[in-house]
């Protein structure tokens, strides 16, 4: 690998990172509230059973 491509290599490589990073994030936030929805009505299921069957 030449010694001038590294650097516009980095910068693209990071870019990338940056970018799956964001993507990651975004879907941790995601799971987290569909986790938080699914254990209310799991302790809704709990507390009110006939509202579901």
């Amino acid at each position: 690998m030449e010694h001038g491509a590294c650097g516009t290599w980095r910068g693209r490589l990071r870019k990338k990172r940056t970018d799956r990073e964001r993507k990651i994030k975004e879907r941790l936030s995601w799971f987290s509230q569909s986790r938080q929805a699914l254990f209310a009505s799991g302790k809704a299921w709990k507390t009110k059973p006939s509202l579901f069957t």
